[in-house]
This record gives C-alpha cells, sequence and structure tokens, in this order.
C-alpha cells in the first residue's frame, strides 16, 4: 500500500521553519479532551494513542470532529508514514508538514480534511515525567493542590490537579 505513495521527504518550502508539528502535539491526550480544544473548522492538534501504538491527527471539521490515524509501515528497514495512502514520507512531523504547508485534504478530494489551523499546546502544560511532586499544599473544590519540581528547568511551581468526574463546566471553572 505505501510502496504505490508519492515520497515527500524531498520537498522543501521556507515555510516549514514557520511550523513545526512538535508546536501541537499533546502526548496522549484523549480523545475525550480533544473537543474542548478545538473549536473552529480546520483547527487540529496532534496526539498519541497508546491503545493503537499509532499519531492521530485530530481535526475540527465544518460539522463533526475527525481522528485520523497515521498508517506506518516498514518499507525495507525504514518507516514510512501516510494517512490517505497518497503521500507518504519517512516522519510523522514530516507527513504533517507537507499536509499543512501544501494544503492537501488528509482525505483525497474532500476539503474540509484541510489542516487550517494549529492549536499550540499552552506553554504551562508539561511533560508528567518532568515532574516531580514534592508535597501537598492544599485542596480545593476540583482537586488538590502540589508543589512541584519542573526537573529540566529547575525552578518549583504550584500544580492543580482536576478531580476525575467533573462536568465541562467544572473543568472550565478550574482553568480559571
Amino acid at each position: 500500500m505505501i510502496d504505490d505513495t508519492k515520497s515527500i521527504d524531498d520537498f522543501e518550502l521556507i515555510e516549514l521553519m514557520s511550523f513545526k508539528p512538535s508546536d501541537c502535539f499533546y502526548g496522549d491526550l484523549r480523545v475525550e479532551f480533544v473537543q474542548d480544544r478545538l473549536t473552529k473548522a480546520g483547527e487540529f492538534l496532534l496526539r498519541y494513542s497508546p491503545l493503537g501504538d499509532t499519531f492521530i491527527v485530530s481535526l475540527k471539521t465544518k460539522n463533526q470532529m475527525r481522528h485520523f490515524p497515521c498508517i506506518q509501515q516498514k518499507q525495507g528497514d525504514n518507516p514510512r508514514f501516510t494517512f490517505n495512502t497518497e503521500y507518504s514520507s519517512s516522519s510523522f512531523d514530516g507527513l504533517v508538514q507537507f499536509h499543512y504547508i501544501n494544503r492537501i485534504p488528509l482525505e483525497k478530494g474532500n476539503p474540509e480534511t484541510l489542516l487550517l489551523s494549529p492549536v499550540l499546546v499552552p506553554e504551562y502544560r508539561f511533560d508528567e515525567n518532568d515532574i516531580e511532586i514534592i508535597r501537598k499544599v492544599g485542596a480545593g473544590a476540583y482537586g488538590d493542590v502540589f508543589k512541584v519540581k519542573v526537573k529540566s528547568a529547575n525552578v518549583f511551581l504550584a500544580m492543580k490537579t482536576l478531580k476525575g468526574d467533573v462536568s465541562d463546566a467544572e473543568k472550565e471553572n478550574f482553568l480559571k
């Protein structure tokens, strides 16, 4: 299947420097939290699904939320990545950049599946492996507050946690 795709590894565009897929990669963000982040048609984010062990582009279209798993196959010793089996790349980042910069729909012939606007990961979001919990400093209606250390930056912060089963309105209040 991927053997028949057009390789896009060598395409060159100056605009690529302004968009880095890692800036909109949310890690293993669960699908139920995607809709809170994508509100306008064309907005997209990247995430990882441990369930399917695959990268996914989540995209808001005019009428629905769409999730496009990246197909990964070996071509000799090298992996190849594709969404629609028309184009493939040696990297997931390269494939996303290609579709975004060149305005090529993820679904062939469907302009609603264009990647128009990446939703960047907020600066306050940290990799959980980079956080060391020092101690609990308080509790509130929505969860607990901890003093934590961000290992990579060697700084201390307060971190709020959210209880498991809360409504969307409660989530909104929590983030204020």
